[in-house]
């Protein structure tokens, strides 16, 4: 039998959830070395989650911060004194910065049974309130189509225009059937609150909301497999037959595999790229003006950096700066793009001791013999890596969903994770010297990295999104927020022109690309036009017939309609078949 405990799994607001092991410290201490007899052995870990990638955080303060978690601190002492330890067994003593975990009483104890400790971080899915792949929010109380309307008008387009389909990412499995679904939050316990589109019993959709669906019932559209959620398991097992041998497992693996630093340190300034965006409108004055003259009259966008340091930002080059040594000690110093620079130092504290100790930034790394590390005599071979982001702020106008910018301004944060694995290797001699210590980062000598190169005093640039686009490939993102600007005729208006260009977009001929390209120029246009249908579609009318709709519209009183109008879909086709044809030829 084992001794399995766990403790409350740690939410990371991002995701992509990665585990560093920031320090490990192994210490024995031996009265009777030469015969084997261990007295005291001291392990320590110091572990901490990263978020990476996408986060889910609106505060732009708390996304400015770092997405680092508090770091957990591990300590195992096993005490086996030379009389005590042959009567009693060894004593053993397991806490964590969270308490003791063993013994329950006491500061130290026998094991009768082998240990095992768990630690759980979650990330967040991703996709939390979208309905499409291009980040498109969904508008809550709306049935997300092609023009988000509430339930009931949502009901009248799909009886005078025909069927429309609902756009979303997942959809949930209720009771052997699936429907489509918005995934609203991601809460602490792992399930999900969801916004399910499901038709009552006369067939209209309505939205109904789930306080806590489990990740099972839940997939991606078309998916056979349900979502599953990031998660990294944190492991600490003791065997009662020899507690020396204890493991620490990162998702099944050795926690020497995880040994690793955030960049950039948190002692350092985070430094980020800022580019503020103008309107993407032009005002038609300025545009007959380019015309005229022939030149470009685009308001350029401002970045806070100059070429240079933008050209090495998106490179993420890793640069070589000082290093020195000594017979027991050397020192490197690395910059892992323009904004996070590193220092790495190698030393020997008692010469008469096999213990090596690596140090980055100034702190401890990992403190042990080369065996250890799993090497052999003849070396130290030390393994790890620099975990990190760069990052763009975008400060764009927010647009509605109709494409409409307004006046207000917001941030949206672009992550550019990397990871650079460095090597730091040994070779024992009777003598020791340390100036034979080599050093590489991603598999390169450090004297073949290229050598840092400060910026010379360069102007923050000042370039239109074309350019920004062709010289650097950055496109500046959009700001949509979850509104429609336009009238409930204007969006059905949108919708008929849509279903036109998609069945324009079916055929084949020298025509099909014009027509893509001009279907989105046109599309106000023709909203504009179709705002004639409100008094068609309008509710007050007192044209609506009992007999046509009941059954359909929900929580409507039924109407005596005028026996000369037809509302029929076919009808309304056939009176109003020279109006469209009309549209067409635009």
């Amino acid at each position: 039998m084992a001794r399995r405990t766990r403790a409350l799994t740690e939410v990371v607001d991002t995701t992509e959830v990665a585990l560093v092991v920031e320090q490990w410290f192994c210490e024995e201490h031996s009265v009777k070395k030469k015969i084997g007899a261990q007295s005291k052995t001291t392990q320590k870990w110091r572990v901490r989650a990263v978020g990476r990638g996408e986060t889910l955080v609106d505060d732009i303060d708390k996304m400015k911060t770092s997405k680092a978690n508090e770091a957990l601190d591990i300590e195992v002492v096993i005490d086996e004194g030379i009389v005590s330890g042959a009567a009693l067994g060894p004593q053993l003593r397991v806490c964590t910065n969270g308490g003791q975990i063993f013994p329950a009483r006491g500061a130290k104890a026998r094991t009768y049974e082998d240990i095992r400790h768990e630690w759980n971080f979650r990330g967040i899915v991703s996709g939390i309130g979208l309905i499409g792949e291009n980040k498109d929010r969904w508008i809550p109380g709306t049935i997300p189509t092609e023009t988000p309307q509430d339930p009931a008008t949502h009901a009248i387009q799909d009886i005078v225009l025909g069927y429309s389909a609902v756009k979303s990412l997942y959809e949930v499995e209720l009771n052997g059937q699936r429907y489509r679904a918005v995934l609203k939050r991601q809460r602490p316990d792992g399930c999900f609150e969801a916004a399910v589109f499901q038709p009552d019993l006369r067939g209209v959709l309505e939205i109904r909301d789930y306080p806590s669906l489990h990740r099972s019932s839940i997939f991606e559209v078309g998916a056979m497999e349900h979502i599953s959620v990031p998660e990294v398991l944190l492991a600490l097992d003791i065997p009662k037959a020899n507690p020396h041998s204890m493991a620490l497992s990162v998702s099944g693996k050795k926690f020497i595999d995880y040994l690793g630093r955030v960049s950039p340190h948190k002692g350092a300034v985070h430094r980020r790229i800022c580019i503020d965006a103008p309107k993407r409108w032009i005002p038609i004055a300025k545009q007959m003006t380019s015309a005229a003259i022939g030149v470009e009259n685009e308001d350029p966008a401002s970045i806070n950096v100059g070429a240079s340091v933008l050209n090495h930002f998106l490179s993420g080059q890793v640069r070589r700066g000082k290093s020195d040594s000594t017979r027991l000690s050397k020192w490197w110093e690395v910059q892992l793009g323009p904004f996070a620079e590193h220092r790495i130092e190698i030393e020997k504290k008692n010469r008469l001791s096999p213990i090596l100790t690596l140090s980055v930034d100034g702190e401890v790394l990992c403190e042990c013999v080369g065996e250890d590390l799993g090497c052999g005599s003849e070396e130290w071979r030390c393994r790890f890596s620099f975990v990190g982001e760069r990052h763009i702020d975008f400060n764009v106008y927010e647009e509605t969903r109709d494409g409409r910018e307004l006046e207000t301004k917001s941030v949206i944060t672009r992550p550019y994770c990397y990871d650079h694995n460095v090597e730091v290797v040994y070779m024992r001699r009777n003598i020791d010297d340390f100036h034979t210590v080599q050093l590489s980062v991603d598999g390169v000598p450090f004297n073949e990295l290229e050598q840092i190169v400060l910026p010379r005093d360069e102007v923050d640039l000042k370039i239109t999104r074309k350019v920004l686009l062709n010289q650097f490939g950055l496109e500046v993102p959009r700001k949509v927020l979850a509104e429609d600007s336009r009238g409930v005729a204007r969006k059905i208006a949108g919708r008929v022109w849509h279903d036109m260009g998609v069945e324009w977009s079916l055929r084949e001929g020298p025509i099909k690309q014009t027509i893509q390209e001009k279907v989105g120029e046109a599309g106000n246009l023709i909203s504009d036009i179709g705002s004639q249908m409100l008094e068609l579609l309008s509710l007050q009318s007192p044209h609506w017939s009992g007999g046509s709709w009941s059954g359909v519209l929900k929580g409507y009183t039924a109407q005596e309609m005028n026996k000369s109008v037809d509302l029929s879909s076919d009808g309304y086709w056939q009176v109003h078949e020279r109006d469209f044809a009309a549209l067409v030829s635009l």
